[in-house]
């Protein structure tokens, strides 16, 4: 009865670390999968959470897209600030379950293009949504979270955005 006792416990144990192996695994490969890349990863803790941003030196330009809208921003000043004022973004404590937030109106997407180049000529890019919900201004980071920015961020990219328009940095 003992020994029955024993191989039930260590079964159970056993199980126990399948399965938190099994759900470890892929963020252990997402990981892997960066570092490989040469992208380094460190969160930028906000007050509430966490938004996963790099560090402003790793990244070579932001791109950003809407509805008629195509710019490519970079420089030192413009990526060392967009980053601080995305890592203020408070956690609303939404998911973000996809890769595309559902709004299409008033949409914008930030793309931060990273300064290494991967496998074929391609720059590695980070991904995050800009958009109104009612009063509330969100930045989604797909998988990651969606976080709610004060309404500084909104204005000053529009100005970014129109200072790049006028002087021709379109693409």
């Amino acid at each position: 009865m003992e020994k029955a006792r024993r191989i039930a416990r260590a079964a159970a144990c056993g199980a126990g670390v399948l399965t938190a192996a099994v759900l470890l695994l892929p963020a252990v490969l997402f990981r892997v999968g960066v570092w490989t890349a040469g992208i380094p990863c460190s969160p930028i803790l906000t007050s509430s959470g966490d938004i996963v941003l790099t560090e402003a030196e790793k990244i070579e330009a932001a791109r950003l897209t809407g509805s008629e809208l195509d710019v490519t921003i970079g420089g030192d000043a413009f990526i060392t600030q967009l980053l601080r004022r995305m890592s203020q973004a408070e956690d609303t404590g939404r998911e973000s379950v996809q890769d595309v937030p559902d709004r299409r109106a008033g949409l914008l997407r930030i793309d931060l293009h990273f300064k290494r180049i991967i496998g074929k000529g391609r720059l590695a890019a980070s991904t995050l949504f800009l958009y109104r919900e009612g009063e509330d201004v969100l930045l989604e980071q797909p998988w990651q979270g969606i976080y709610r920015v004060d309404g500084g961020l909104e204005p000053w990219l529009r100005e970014q955005i129109a200072s790049a328009l006028a002087e021709g940095i379109r693409e």
